[in-house]
């Protein structure tokens, strides 16, 4: 339970392994007072570091916050909206002090009645793009979107994009969330399923039994969480057996590229586990119900895909 205390009043949390190497910490944006940034101690304790990091901003009030790798860096950056004052995106800086410094653009920061910020790769072309849900409140606001694209040698660029019909400037949302996973969840759920490679696929011909699948994917769920939003154990498994479909398509396609990005994710987040890599030739539309429950033999032609059971949350 986090709670405020001097009046201020918090607007927004995102967890995640912020400054932290693996362990979650916690961002949350207020108002009425600066933002907290509690730095995970590794014993069941936090300390708040925000006004240390550079990312307090003391006299806004926070609406909205959205975690992501911006300039695919490796460290974990920041952006929220501050409700009708400038709004942030604060990159992590590359030393191991954990500084951020703002880089919004005018345009970025122009401030709006914001209730929700989003950083997903809405049109999977790998780049970053921010959302932010406005409220019509004492006039017209319009919903905004930015592309934040990554540069070599320089800070990301930003881009204002056109939204369309999902401006609605006389709209009176109050929150939006995105289904897409973003890069950074697909990274720690393929890390997740292969940590669980025999719990998911059994070992040799020896298929896993239906309550450790279940488990294991509970497991994977709560892991992927922390990287964003909430995620099913549902969602995870068809999100992951997606990824495996369209690797064996390229395969059987003799696709020598570069692997094409999917889902968000990056090139290297298409790794398949050893099961996973052997599977994609077998897998069909009617064989989901049999994944992470996939029979695997130990030669490659003796594979054979075959229903576990029905997986429900």
């Amino acid at each position: 339970m986090i709670a405020c205390s001097n009046g201020k009043r918090g607007r927004g949390v995102a967890v995640g392994p912020i400054i932290s190497q693996t362990l979650p910490d916690i961002f949350c944006d207020n108002e009425y007072g600066g933002n907290f940034l509690f730095r995970n101690n590794g014993n069941g304790t936090f300390t708040d570091v925000a006004s240390q990091t550079g990312v307090e901003d003391a006299k806004q009030h926070g609406r909205g916050v959205a975690l992501a790798d911006f300039n695919r860096d490796g460290k974990i950056d920041i952006v929220y909206g501050n409700w009708n004052g400038p709004h942030r995106l604060f990159l992590q800086l590359p030393n191991r002090k954990h500084r951020f410094k703002d880089i919004a653009t005018s345009k970025f920061s122009m401030p709006s009645p914001v209730r929700t910020v989003i950083a997903a790769d809405f049109d999977n072309d790998n780049e970053m793009e921010v959302f932010f849900n406005n409220i019509a409140y004492r006039g017209p606001s319009a919903n905004r979107l930015f592309r934040v694209s990554r540069r070599e040698h320089g800070d990301p660029q930003i881009e204002e994009l056109n939204v369309g019909e999902a401006a609605e400037p006389e709209g009176r949302g109050t929150g939006a969330r995105q289904e897409r996973f973003t890069a950074e969840e697909t990274d720690v759920l393929v890390r997740a399923v292969k940590g669980r490679e025999v719990a998911l696929y059994g070992y040799g011909r020896n298929p896993p039994k239906l309550a450790i699948v279940k488990q294991a994917w509970e497991d994977i769920a709560a892991i992927v969480s922390t990287a964003g939003i909430p995620r099913t154990s549902h969602q995870c498994r068809t999100k992951r057996y997606n990824d495996v479909r369209r690797r064996g398509k390229s395969k059987l396609a003799g696709n020598t590229r570069t692997r094409r990005v999917t889902g968000g994710g990056s090139a290297s987040t298409q790794d398949l586990t050893p099961a996973e890599d052997i599977a994609v030739s077998t897998l069909t539309a009617e064989s989901f119900e049999g994944f992470g429950g996939l029979e695997v033999g130990t030669q490659p032609n003796t594979v054979a895909v075959q229903p576990q059971g029905t997986l429900t949350n």
